[in-house]
């Protein structure tokens, strides 16, 4: 989550909503610099996958979802929601 003491600011949090859930749990996975919520299991898990691997490749980099820059996040967004 936001560290109010760091000394270089988040600039990116990325959110998703699953809408597709009509009955059972309400899922929620949290993540350092994302949360996703809601969504039948299938596209919870998609989100999920989706998310966990923009983290992993932006790790190879050594960045963050929480280190992106404006530009660079519509770009990730972008390349998200065509995934």
């Amino acid at each position: 989550m936001y560290d109010l003491n760091s000394e270089k600011p988040q600039t990116a949090y990325l959110l998703g909503i699953g809408l597709d859930s009509e009955k059972g749990p309400f899922r929620v996975t949290r993540g350092e610099d994302f949360q996703i919520l809601g969504g039948s299991e299938r596209t919870h898990r998609r989100m999920q996958e989706k998310i966990l691997h923009l983290e992993e490749e932006l790790s190879k980099e050594g960045r963050s979802i929480g280190g992106l820059e404006a530009d660079e996040f519509e770009d990730v967004a972008r390349i998200l929601k065509e995934g």
